[in-house]
């Protein structure tokens, strides 16, 4: 018509195209989550059975991946993988004070993991170490550094927000892709550790079916990684998901951050081993020896960690209220107490988040244990590879 602007019809895209596009998927989802059997495939990628079949069948007359019956569920199935690159992927986790290095394979075969405290003090003398170990565990697998995909790294949570001196910051201001490059010589990519191991939920754990997940990590500061939509969120100076800092206790301790009341003040690993020692009279204590003391039911051991999962329940809330994950994972030391801990964090949760996401969130408890970042890391790897 004379004056109206013409109208066009968008064209679907071409049914190859369409093919490559679900063929991706399906070996992207292989690559980060591991075997799997089609019908779980069909639900991770939400192709038809029809496609996925189409698809299997493809990659397997091009030898891409590998085909084994199982019995799932109590029925017979095929359970499909990728057929392993012989080279490997490097995942690390450099948090907490500890190097840990985990190499798998892309068909999620892990061929090695060291967990040992860091030296030195700087991030330079943390890769270093980190190359260090690489170099032996590569030659003892009869490979070399060239025979690695690539390296994911996490690192501790950001401390760029806050000011004065902090013994998490020292990756701040850091160039890491050009000291990953000196040290390295491949390709790395640095991501919150606690992100890396809320991606290794829906990688490795028994939460691989859902593609939202927040990870808290408890340790030094309480910090949640979070994994929506299969991607990781860190946010733009890397500070998403620092619950540590979400005001808790109305007029309450100053914080490192300048605020009060945080839930660092409360929930952090010093605090809750600082009140238990105080509370029991000792000199010397560890998150370790804290979880003991829960298993044997000492009070004021479970009084503290009562009082600390009714702060992290209701911090959880928030986080809920916000980006509703399918699941929250708790992990770390602490997490290890159990019941005298999770017990008032899922009241405090369902006290505190609105009732359909009380119902429908899932919470429990970290089953990857230390590995959980380096593992994550590594499929982030493997996911990219394929790419």
């Amino acid at each position: 018509m004379s004056g109206q602007a013409k109208q066009t019809r968008r064209k679907p895209g071409s049914q190859p195209a369409l093919r490559r596009q679900n063929t991706q998927r399906v070996v992207e989802t292989l690559a980060q989550r591991g075997p799997t059997t089609q019908a779980r495939l069909a639900r991770l990628t939400g192709l038809s059975t029809g496609t996925i079949s189409n698809i299997v069948r493809e990659l397997s007359s091009e030898s891409r991946i590998t085909t084994t019956p199982v019995i799932d569920s109590g029925r017979r199935a095929m359970e499909i993988a990728l057929r392993a690159d012989p080279r490997v992927c490097m995942g690390a986790d450099l948090s907490e004070g500890r190097l840990r290095l985990l190499l798998a394979r892309t068909d999620h075969d892990v061929l090695a993991f060291i967990d040992e405290p860091l030296t030195g003090s700087t991030p330079s003398d943390h890769l270093h170490q980190l190359r260090r170990r690489l170099d032996e565990r590569v030659r003892e697998l009869g490979l070399t550094s060239g025979d690695v995909l690539g390296a994911s790294i996490g690192l501790p949570p950001a401390t760029t927000a806050f000011a004065g001196d902090d013994a998490l910051s020292i990756w701040d201001d850091v160039d890491t892709a050009a000291l990953a490059e000196v040290t390295f010589g491949f390709d790395c990519h640095f991501a919150p550790a606690a992100a890396l191991a809320a991606f290794a939920q829906v990688s490795w754990g028994p939460f691989a079916n859902a593609g939202s997940v927040a990870h808290l990590s408890l340790g030094e500061e309480p910090v949640v990684g979070l994994v929506i939509d299969n991607r990781l969120v860190g946010g733009r100076i890397g500070a998403a998901g620092r619950i540590a800092h979400l005001q808790v206790v109305h007029q309450g301790d100053i914080c490192r951050c300048g605020n009060r009341g945080c839930l660092q003040t409360v929930a952090s690993s010093a605090v809750v081993v600082q009140h238990v020692a105080r509370a029991k009279r000792l000199h010397h204590l560890t998150e370790e020896r804290v979880v003991d003391l829960a298993r044997q039911r000492d009070l004021p051991t479970l009084r503290v960690l009562e009082d600390v999962g009714n702060a992290l329940g209701r911090a959880l809330a928030a986080v809920c209220t916000v980006v509703n994950p399918d699941t929250v994972v708790i992990g770390g030391t602490l997490a290890e107490a159990g019941p005298p801990l999770l017990d008032p964090l899922h009241r405090a949760f369902g006290r505190s988040a609105i009732p359909a996401l009380a119902q429908s969130t899932v919470v429990a408890r970290c089953q990857l244990g230390p590995r959980a970042a380096a593992m994550g890391a590594a499929a982030l790897v493997s996911r990219a590879a394929t790419a």
